[in-house]
């Protein structure tokens, strides 16, 4: 234990960790936090926030009576605000259909005051006005839960499927038509939606690779330069030339996969608050499968969808670490080290998502089971990674270099 603290201690350097931690916290709050805090995911999350409060974590057809009648209120609130406006009586404009079907006005040198004037108010009451803006998001939100319970049909026969293809409802390219999809297309139009915000799970999805960024960066920077500069100081050999000094080789691994795991945790305790922060952690219990079940094989639930996320950040750093673990010792120099990690970071972030990202996918997987599979893959990446460590170190046992 005490090696291992002494070992973790050389790979903490003080100034450098100072450098990553400010790293760190602007890479957070550009890359993690800013899609989090947007207008629109706010907005979005405090909706649904009120419609689980009314409705629960489903929206079921029985309810669907009641959601139409908050839709009518939600709308008659934005079209007392517009019939409010002077402005926008005298241009014809009273509710919310001639709101949304006055075409733009384009300034231009020529453009009249008048019509300046509207397209003014138009963007005060869309965009500024702090009790009539929401409510646009908030119907629009709506509208867009009316259309997927309207419009993503069963497509139980090729002329339904062809004009969903032909209308953007399913990829044009999609190979995967088969009954089990369908059933999948069937449990949409007759099962219950849940309510979690769409932002919920594609920021999720998309910090995933922020997530894998930040942590390679970490890993390889703090661990890389640590081994290397030993060999070039002519540690390495003072440690090949004897059995206790060859031992410390297996306590950097260790170090190194602790280290990793360490990072990994930080990194997803660090997302977790940003997530409670904007109110999206209070979803963990909806399915999201429900929410968009046609995309998914089976139910999984928002907390599930996080978890796997949350392990592959993991499962990750441990690589991410072993692997600068690996280089470092086979690295003559740091140019040489740095030449082989650019590759193999970028490889591993880029493997991990593509793995990882929207597990259960149906439109990339042609069945569940390979669905089930493919993020399993990773396992077999860290299993390889291991190996390869594993090898290095028995090799060791055996060398001596007097």
């Amino acid at each position: 234990m005490r090696l291992l603290l002494k070992e973790l201690k050389k790979l903490l350097s003080p100034l450098i960790v100072l450098i990553l931690a400010a790293f760190s916290v602007a890479y957070t709050f550009l890359f993690l936090n800013s899609p989090l805090s947007q207008r629109w995911t706010v907005r979005q999350t405090r909706l649904y926030e009120e419609l689980r409060a009314e409705f629960g974590r489903e929206l079921s057809s029985d309810e669907w009576d009641a959601f139409l009648a908050k839709r009518e209120a939600v709308l008659e609130r934005i079209n007392e605000s517009i019939r409010s406006s002077e402005i926008l009586r005298k241009n014809g404009i009273y509710d919310y259909e001639t709101f949304i079907h006055t075409p733009p006005v384009v300034f231009t040198p020529t453009t009249s005051e008048e019509a300046i004037e509207m397209q003014m108010e138009k963007n005060r009451i869309y965009i500024l006005d702090e009790n009539t803006s929401p409510l646009f998001d908030y119907l629009h939100e709506m509208d867009y839960l009316i259309s997927r319970k309207d419009d993503l049909h069963a497509l139980a026969d090729e002329r339904d499927y062809d004009e969903a293809k032909g209308e953007g409802y399913v990829p044009s390219d999609a190979p995967y038509r088969n009954a089990a999809v369908a059933e999948r297309y069937r449990e949409t139009c007759t099962g219950s939606i849940s309510l979690i915000p769409r932002t919920a799970v594609d920021n999720v999805r998309d910090g995933l690779i922020q997530l894998l960024i930040l942590s390679a960066i970490l890993c390889f920077v703090l661990i890389l330069p640590c081994l290397i500069k030993e060999r070039l100081r002519g540690m390495r050999d003072i440690q090949l030339a004897s059995s206790a000094g060859r031992g410390i080789f297996a306590v950097q691994a260790k170090t190194c996969a602790l280290f990793g795991l360490g990072v990994g945790l930080l990194l997803d305790l660090v997302y977790a608050l940003l997530l409670w922060r904007s109110g999206t952690l209070g979803f963990i219990a909806c399915d999201i499968s429900s929410f968009d079940r046609w995309r998914f094989w089976t139910d999984i639930s928002f907390g599930s969808y996080l978890l796997i996320h949350a392990a592959a950040v993991m499962l990750f750093s441990v690589c991410a670490s072993l692997s600068a673990y690996f280089i470092g010792r086979l690295a003559n120099s740091h140019i040489v080290g740095l030449g082989i990690a650019l590759p193999v970071a970028a490889a591993l972030v880029f493997g991990f998502y593509m793995l990882v990202r929207n597990p259960l996918y149906l439109f990339s997987s042609p069945s569940i089971a390979a669905a089930v599979i493919k993020p399993c893959i990773t396992l077999l990446v860290f299993a390889a990674i291991s190996a390869a460590v594993l090898i290095m170190l028995k090799r060791d046992k055996v060398r001596d270099i007097l």
